[in-house]
């Protein structure tokens, strides 16, 4: 769902245009997203297989993804 949304809100910019550099917070939001990479390491690899731990680095996983998702979403001066 997320995808499609991204893809939807991209699909009209025009290909002649370079990225635009990312606003202060979501270049926290994408650091932030890589620092949760380790804690999902640890509940992923070393939780028991569908208890508490395996389901709290699922849901951290797909929050990291739809974060990054909205961190890399282009603003309204990227359109113009």
């Amino acid at each position: 769902a997320v995808a499609v949304a991204w893809w939807f809100g991209v699909r009209d910019i025009g290909s002649g245009l370079g990225p635009q550099p990312m606003a202060n917070y979501k270049q926290v939001i994408v650091k932030l997203c890589v620092a949760i990479v380790p804690v999902q390491l640890m509940l992923l690899i070393f939780g028991e297989p569908h208890e508490l731990t395996d389901e709290i680095g699922v849901v951290l996983t797909i929050l990291q993804w739809i974060l990054l998702a909205f961190a890399c979403y282009p603003g309204a001066k990227y359109r113009t």
